[in-house]
């Protein structure tokens, strides 16, 4: 198999970027990465996170988290925007925000919403970040597998989910996030434990999002599912597309 036919599928990074170095510390330039998503927030280095991504050519999808910020962030409707921006992004209770740490660690300290934005806004478009996360894909797809964030609807063939997720695409585009898919957010599959009856695809699945456990499904390892607790300082477990091994990888 050659090089170009390689890759390394990287679950959530949550802004530890010396994890993401010792991934390229294994696989140098020998390799493509993927990532699935939720590479920013919870640790302290989601702005250089995002410049290794961007150096090393990863190929990055979008997770849950990224989903939030771009919706908060570049929402065409107002009243969508507010909604994302002030109840999801930045809301007055810590506990119920998805921003954690990313403002920190672009230099950005103000607590106002509306603020941070526009200073993240401002400084991203600046260094490149913002172009590279308006260019981020909801799933990469190759003859052998799938990769996506929160994983497949087992009950909609794979072809449909397919389309949707390319018209929700188009959407983003337009700066539409109203439609969040739940193949970027849903809880019930990062929660699955059991083999899937009815695969979405005879392809092999690989998503991230998960915070509980790492596993392959079933004999014919159809699906792969990734977690993530580098805030425990446990292993990162990246995918390889040739082995069809996971590998844990120390940070």
């Amino acid at each position: 198999m050659n090089d170009s036919e390689k890759y390394v599928v990287i679950p959530d990074l949550h802004g530890q970027s010396e994890a993401l170095k010792n991934v390229y510390k294994r696989y140098k330039n020998r390799v493509n990465y993927i990532s699935l998503g939720d590479f920013i927030d919870r640790g302290p280095n989601s702005r250089e996170v995002i410049s290794c991504l961007v150096d090393i050519g990863a190929i990055a999808l979008m997770g849950n988290h990224e989903w939030v910020l771009m919706a908060a962030l570049l929402s065409r409707d107002d009243e969508s925007k507010e909604v994302w921006r002030h109840k999801k992004w930045l809301p007055p209770r810590r506990l119920f925000r998805y921003e954690n740490n990313l403002l920190q660690s672009y230099g950005i300290d103000s607590i106002k919403p509306d603020e941070c934005a526009e200073a993240f806004i401002s400084q991203a478009k600046e260094i490149g970040h913002l172009a590279f996360l308006h260019s981020l894909k909801t799933f990469y797809e190759t003859e052998q597998f799938v990769a996506i964030h929160a994983g497949l609807d087992a009950d909609i063939p794979w072809d449909i989910q397919r389309a949707n997720l390319l018209l929700c695409e188009a959407r983003v585009s337009e700066g539409n996030y109203d439609d969040e898919p739940d193949q970027l957010f849903d809880k019930k599959w990062e929660r699955a434990t059991q083999p899937t009856a009815r695969p979405a695809t005879e392809k092999i699945v690989v998503s991230g999002h998960a915070h509980n456990r790492t596993y392959v499904d079933g004999s014919k390892r159809r699906r792969v599912k990734l977690a993530s607790r580098l805030e425990k300082g446990l292993p990162l477990f990246v995918w390889e597309s040739w082995t069809q091994e996971i590998i844990a990888i120390d940070f």
